[in-house]
């Protein structure tokens, strides 16, 4: 078990990774979508497909996002417990409790 006045500082990094892997995952996904419409439209002959241009760029946006979060899930069944939880020792001992 870890001290208890190191909490704040695990609270603080945990916080700190989930907002910059938000920001990497939403600029993953912008780019994405912005690469695999430009070569749509540009195959397009009319600019009225452009509304199916943009939803095939979004549907190859969310397939990719699919495959990280299976590949996510995937790699998540083979985590192990670094350490295992042990019992927290009594801070009295046992024949003390007693007087």
């Amino acid at each position: 078990m870890k001290p208890q006045h190191l909490n704040s500082h695990g609270t603080a990094m945990s916080n700190t990774l989930r907002q910059i892997s938000g920001s990497i995952g939403t600029s993953l996904i912008t780019t994405i979508y912005t690469n695999r419409t430009d070569p749509f439209f540009m195959n397009s002959l009319q600019a009225a497909v452009s509304n199916v241009v943009h939803h095939m760029g979004i549907n190859d946006a969310y397939m990719w996002v699919t495959l990280f979060c299976a590949a996510g899930v995937i790699l998540s069944l083979f985590l192990r417990a670094l350490q295992k939880f042990k019992q927290p020792k009594p801070l009295v001992k046992e024949d003390e409790q007693g007087k």
